[in-house]
């Protein structure tokens, strides 16, 4: 925990050439793979729809997230504050002052989109300005993509965890809050700089050697630590069968 809290702190920033040339790697994977799209645009339904359907079942999951994940889409057409997607999704007071409550957490707007590269302005040359002009207009995509799969995520299990609580279940809105808080940071994941492996940040090198890695670190974390849960309090027999 030391050594995380002195990488936190040190004067580690990434240099104005290794940022141009996330941004640079990140515009050609963005303009050339198409399977991060697909892979992306189906993380709710690889990830999270499988993780919830352990308390709702797989077919109310899948409805939920494809019905939330529709009026995200269409709400975010309009703009991307909170507002206009409460609005658009027809959020009740309760809902609304959850999302805002995870949005505040980081959990609903920090994705991939972190490992971008990021370009100042202030200080930045023509080149950099002209470089950061044309990606800033793809990885906006990208980055509403997320939006969509995290807000969707979050309001549709949020809305199955009150309703199997029932309005009067234990916990009510604070338990559906943890619940829904849960799904999106085991299933979605959390890409910020300090919840990565020190390597990933120890220098320009690494953080270059290692974009877009902690996608599957976040797989791996959610596929053991459901293992674990699975067999934990199995019998003997039943962890051998297994």
């Amino acid at each position: 925990i030391f050594r995380r809290h002195n990488q936190m702190l040190s004067n580690n920033e990434t240099g104005r050439g290794a940022n141009a040339l996330l941004r640079t790697n990140s515009f050609v994977m963005l303009l050339t793979s198409p399977a991060y799209y697909v892979q992306n645009l189906m993380q709710p339904m690889m990830m999270s729809a499988p993780y919830m359907a352990g308390n709702h079942g797989m077919v109310a999951s899948a409805t939920a997230l494809n019905s939330a994940m529709a009026k995200a889409a269409k709400a975010l057409r309009k703009g991307t504050s909170l507002d206009h997607i409460a609005d658009g999704m027809g959020l009740n007071e309760e809902e609304r002052a959850a999302l805002v409550r995870a949005r505040d957490l980081g959990h609903i707007d920090i994705g991939m989109s972190s490992d971008f590269g990021h370009i100042t302005h202030t200080d930045a040359t023509r080149g950099e300005k002209a470089l950061s002009f044309v990606t800033d207009k793809i990885t906006e995509i990208s980055r509403r993509v997320e939006m969509v799969n995290r807000i969707g995520t979050f309001v549709a299990a949020y809305r199955l965890e009150r309703r199997r609580l029932g309005r009067n279940g234990k916990g009510g809105a604070e338990a559906a809050w943890q619940y829904a808080d849960e799904v999106v940071y085991k299933t979605h994941g959390d890409y910020s700089g300090i919840n990565a492996p020190r390597l990933f940040t120890a220098n320009t090198f690494a953080k270059i050697a290692t974009q877009f890695r902690k996608f599957q670190l976040i797989q791996a974390g959610m596929m053991i630590g459901l293992a674990r849960k699975a067999f934990y309090d199995a019998p003997p027999l039943e962890k051998a069968i297994a």
